[in-house]
């Protein structure tokens, strides 16, 4: 755990075993009321193979806390390292939709599996490339368990306009 400076930047990285990057909490001065302490932890195998099984998560999975369970008072920046292989925006069509995928910052509260997108403009560390690993950050205002979430959203392509036109040509045919 690292003590939160209110007066300084406070950040918090997260190592895996062999010493690499896995993410990272940044906090600017003044975003808690008062001090206290921050931690990162991993959720247990059997925690994270369950959250995995419920959304398509492309980086590691944290559980961020404070003492007393203090929640900041203004946005923080979480960052993921992750294959940017694996967080490309992809659109597939899907008759009179697209369906466009790319990733977030999600969050899903203590004892539940179901991922809440908390920012989808994440923004692309500078100088953060390592081969196809990348630094993707964004902001959320309180703390739980954080991943990176590939997120689908769909579009319409303007069929319906098609139907309509398609429809009024016909009954102009038949009423003619």
């Amino acid at each position: 755990s690292t003590s939160i400076n209110n007066d300084q930047n406070t950040n918090l990285n997260l190592k895996d075993s062999a010493g690499n990057q896995l993410a990272s909490v940044n906090i600017k001065p003044g975003t808690f009321s008062g001090l206290g302490d921050i931690s990162f932890s991993s959720p247990s195998e059997k925690e994270a193979s369950a959250l995995k099984s419920s959304a398509q998560v492309v980086s590691a999975i944290v559980t961020i806390t404070t003492t007393g369970g203090q929640q900041p008072n203004a946005p923080v920046e979480i960052c993921f390292v992750t294959d940017s292989n694996s967080t490309k925006t992809t659109e597939t069509k899907e008759g009179c939709k697209t369906v466009t995928t790319k990733a977030c910052l999600a969050s899903v509260q203590e004892g539940k599996t179901n991922w809440e997108c908390q920012d989808d403009s994440l923004k692309e560390t500078e100088g953060s490339q390592n081969g196809s690993l990348v630094e993707l950050c964004g902001e959320a205002t309180h703390f739980t368990s954080f991943g990176l979430v590939l997120s689908p959203s769909e579009s319409s392509d303007g069929c319906e306009s098609e139907t309509t036109v398609y429809f009024w040509l016909s009954l102009s045919f038949l009423c003619g």
